[in-house]
């Protein structure tokens, strides 16, 4: 890839933490008109790299502002990607969890509730049939 990758992975999440380029990334977010950069759309490997981590960034300092998460976690690089980390984690779990029980409907047979699961049109053909191997 880039001979000094590191020092440029470094560089770019430096400058993502940067007031400056967190009130830009802020103010484009909220509207279309600002640009971070010259191109639109075909963004280099780099351009993705610092978007990722100027969004991390963002999020990590709003979920501070709400109470969400310590104050501590944005005085370390390893506690910033851990908490990162964590919340991807509880996101993936969650949309599981929704997806799950979105397929779980509950109907009442006389005075019991009973939960009965709703298969979509493509996973009856890897649904098991009791009594078939």
């Amino acid at each position: 890839m880039y001979p000094n990758f590191n020092k440029i992975y470094t560089i770019l999440r430096k400058l993502s933490r940067d007031n400056y380029w967190q009130s830009i990334y802020c103010q484009s977010k909220e509207c279309s008109g600002i640009r971070l950069f010259k191109n639109n759309s075909d963004y280099t490997h780099l351009q993705l790299i610092f978007l990722n981590e100027i969004s991390k960034f963002s999020n990590i300092c709003t979920d501070v502002l709400l109470g969400e998460v310590s104050e501590l976690v944005l005085s370390d690089e390893i506690y910033q990607d851990a908490y990162s980390f964590y919340k991807s984690q509880k996101r993936i779990k969650k949309n599981k969890k929704i997806k799950r029980d979105s397929n779980i409907t509950t109907h009442q047979k006389g005075n019991k509730y009973h939960k009965e699961e709703i298969l979509n049109q493509n996973q009856w053909v890897f649904t098991k049939i009791k009594g078939k191997k």
